[in-house]
């Protein structure tokens, strides 16, 4: 519509401004248009908000499972048995006879360090002078 849009934030009397120049159909449907521009600036800012509330639950949802997750990978907790459900699906036979054996507290060497080396986004940064480092993290 008017350059000035285009930037972000728009301040109402610069677009009353640049109205008043245009020719009187171009005025009307400026207007009209306008209008439609600021509904959906405050549909957006509705949504925002709906978002803010949505995400603030998810957070509070995951909390748990986070913390479950992390002191299963840093050994302060056993696995439980609930925990590996159907663990035909990822174990052989032999294996699943050994799960009792196994649900103890240990910390997973090198978690971290794998998960980030493993990441398609960042294992392209890491360096060979990374890896010794990303063993302490």
């Amino acid at each position: 519509m008017f350059d000035f849009m285009k930037q972000g934030a728009v301040d109402d009397k610069d677009v009353q401004k640049a109205i008043k120049e245009l020719p009187l159909p171009q005025k009307i449907k400026c207007v009209a248009i306008y209008k439609r521009y600021k509904q959906i600036l405050k549909v957006e800012e509705e949504m925002k908000e709906a978002c803010k509330v949505v995400e603030k639950k998810h957070l509070k949802l995951d909390e748990p499972v986070l913390k479950a997750t992390s002191e299963i990978v840093s050994g302060k907790r056993s696995i439980l048995a609930e925990e590996v459900k159907e663990p035909e699906t990822y174990l052989q036979p032999e294996e699943i006879e050994k799960i009792g054996d196994n649900l103890g507290a240990k910390k997973i060497e090198a978690y971290w360090s794998r998960c980030l080396s493993q990441s398609k986004i960042i294992k392209e940064t890491i360096g060979n002078d990374d890896e010794e480092l990303l063993k302490h993290i």
